[in-house]
């Protein structure tokens, strides 16, 4: 039996698919000669039936709408908030901070790193390990050269 050759009330699984990804699982939605040769796919192709399936699925899931919605608290607190800040009351800033930072006023931590910074650079300037330490390299260097020649005999070499 000859194939029949692809037209307007023929589609193979394959071309359906791509359909499927072009223009969605709503055949209603797809141009007319697609649609009617979609249809008469889907009544003979288990295959063709399986990708619509996935494909009403997958449009389910990115269809507008389909998220949660607010509770009605929420849209209360909303509206409250809303209604202070047009009235131009206290938006509870304190509380806000107190949300970001709640271990007690920002202050303290702020004051130790300060505190902890100007005694670095006290430190720094004064630098008392350098000046503990400061001895001539050239002084040290010859002390070195003399002890070491009097260890093995060559400084009376050199004094002769």
């Amino acid at each position: 039996m000859p194939n029949p050759e692809p037209g307007p009330d023929h589609m193979t699984p394959a071309e359906f698919a791509n359909h499927l990804d072009r223009y969605g699982a709503q055949l209603p939605e797809w141009p007319v000669d697609m649609a009617d040769a979609a249809r008469l796919l889907l009544a003979k192709s288990e295959e063709a039936r399986d990708a619509h399936r996935r494909a009403v699925r997958l449009d389910g899931v990115l269809a507008p709408g389909g998220g949660e919605t607010a509770s009605d608290a929420l849209r209360q607190r909303l509206i409250d908030a809303a209604q202070m800040i047009a009235a131009g009351e206290d938006t509870g800033w304190r509380e806000l901070a107190h949300s970001l930072w709640p271990f007690g006023p920002l202050w303290r931590p702020a004051a130790g790193l300060a505190a902890a910074a100007v005694v670095g650079v006290v430190i720094g300037l004064a630098n008392p390990v350098q000046q503990a330490v400061s001895v001539d390299a050239g002084q040290a260097l010859a002390e070195e050269i003399l002890v070491l020649a009097s260890a093995d005999g060559s400084l009376q070499e050199i004094a002769e």
